[in-house]
């Protein structure tokens, strides 16, 4: 049978951490009030985060008369998480601290062509660079998120398949940065981390749909403030779902998929295949804004198709809060407009509650943090009681 007095103490500490970690500062008064724990529980508790460096007193509270109490916080360098998004080819590493503040941001381009190892070791060498420019030892290091566009085994922890690095198909990268670095390694599914990111940015949403638009397209799922990961972690895998019947051919294989039709190398394709002259999306993008008739076109196709998509999964999972990531355009531009004028014309016989579709605020500079976010919610996840 479980020592659940062991298991008890745990929640309880829990319940303390977070009570200051909600807080920039907090009083032992204030820690009672909101854990219902009693003063000498919260004390002994406090003691031992004390002691084990996550807490720190950090000055006073004012009060009208008598001694003022002593304010505790996190000690939000006690540690840091490190967050890894490999969008192939692009990867972007990021370092946060307890509170999820970034320190440190690097992005690496690598070929779609390249080997596991060869992936790996750049990786590895990039940590090792940011270790060494924010001074801090491998021990520090709370673990590691990494976001891969994949088929992925979140129980062997492993990717299964990545259509467009195929030479990284079942590659042991956990493992690797593993025993390099000495710090947990998880492997989940980009679209999963990106959206525990940008989740967390939305204020009085619990359940939100997170689309991301980049050389492939994914979804993650958010109900009650979880990701909802399906079986083996591939929830929301909506890249690779038919959109378009007979359509183009795609790299996993099937024909129609979304994003064969709408994610930034479908548009840039297209866009050339039309006989217009572009060096990547990012172009396409600029040149429709300015009223370029080729641009203003292809984007209107793809966000038609895009906004039938969008429409389809509010119906499919009735959450109306739906976040669009990596869409480099604002809100303004007719490529998202369009999205959200077929999104909401397809929505017109379903619903009277108007959808909410919002442009996400992770940019190439911080992708890597919802690696971060994961390792972070493992660090302060409530303990569970078991009963046998």
């Amino acid at each position: 049978m479980p020592n659940n007095s062991k298991i008890v103490k745990k929640a309880n500490s829990y319940l303390v951490l977070n009570a200051i970690r909600k807080q920039t500062g907090i009083t032992v008064e204030g820690i009672v009030d909101a854990t219902g724990l009693s003063r000498p529980t919260v004390l002994s508790i406090l003691k031992k985060l004390l002691d084990d460096d996550l807490v720190t007193a950090s000055g006073t509270a004012q009060t009208d008369s008598g001694r003022h109490p002593m304010l505790y916080a996190l000690n939000a360098t006690r540690q840091y998480a490190i967050g890894i998004d490999v969008d192939g080819p692009p990867i972007n590493l990021v370092v946060a601290d307890l509170t999820g503040e970034v320190h440190y941001s690097a992005t690496w381009v690598i070929q779609l062509t390249d080997e596991g190892e060869v992936i790996a070791s750049t990786i590895l060498a990039e940590i090792d660079k940011a270790l060494k420019t924010l001074r801090i030892s491998r021990a520090k290091i709370l673990g590691i998120g990494i976001g891969l566009p994949a088929v992925v085994d979140i129980v062997a922890n492993r990717a299964v398949r990545i259509s467009r690095l195929s030479r990284w198909n079942n590659y042991p990268l956990a493992e690797t940065i593993a025993k390099h670095t000495g710090a947990k390694v998880y492997i989940r599914n980009d679209a999963h981390l990106l959206g525990m990111a940008e989740h967390s940015m939305v204020a009085d949403a619990e359940n939100t749909l997170y689309i991301v638009h980049r050389s492939g397209i994914g979804m993650s799922i958010m109900i009650g403030n979880q990701t909802y990961e399906g079986a083996m972690g591939n929830s929301g895998y909506v890249g690779h779902t038919t959109l378009v019947v007979g359509g183009r051919a795609c790299d996993c294989g099937a024909c129609g998929c979304f994003e064969a039709h709408c994610s930034k190398r479908a548009i840039l394709r297209d866009y050339k295949e039309a006989g217009g002259a572009a060096n990547d999306y990012a172009e396409i993008l600029h040149r429709a804004e300015n009223g370029e008739q080729l641009g203003l076109e292809t984007l209107q196709r793809a966000g038609a198709l895009f906004g039938i998509a969008v429409s389809n999964l509010i119906k499919n999972f009735e959450i109306y809060t739906v976040i669009l990531g990596d869409m480099i355009c604002d809100e303004r531009h007719p490529f998202f407009r369009t999205i959200i004028g077929v999104a909401v014309q397809n929505l017109h016989n379903y619903t009277d509650h108007p959808p909410c579709i919002l442009k996400g605020r992770l940019d190439s500079h911080n992708f890597g943090l919802g690696g971060c976010h994961l390792v972070l919610s493992k660090f302060f996840a409530h303990p569970k009681l078991r009963l046998q």
